[in-house]
């Protein structure tokens, strides 16, 4: 089985976006504590 890395960060955007997946990447940085571009990096 192949780990996924995904680290606390990627767990709280996957989370974030469940709830609602309309959040643009600023909102989701606000959410995380991490940069927009940071968020759409993870996103992608």
């Amino acid at each position: 089985m192949r780990e996924t890395g995904m680290d606390g960060y990627d767990l709280a955007i996957l989370d974030a976006l469940q709830h609602d997946g309309s959040l643009t990447n600023a909102a989701l940085g606000e959410r995380v504590h991490l940069s927009a571009s940071q968020c759409s990096r993870r996103r992608a």
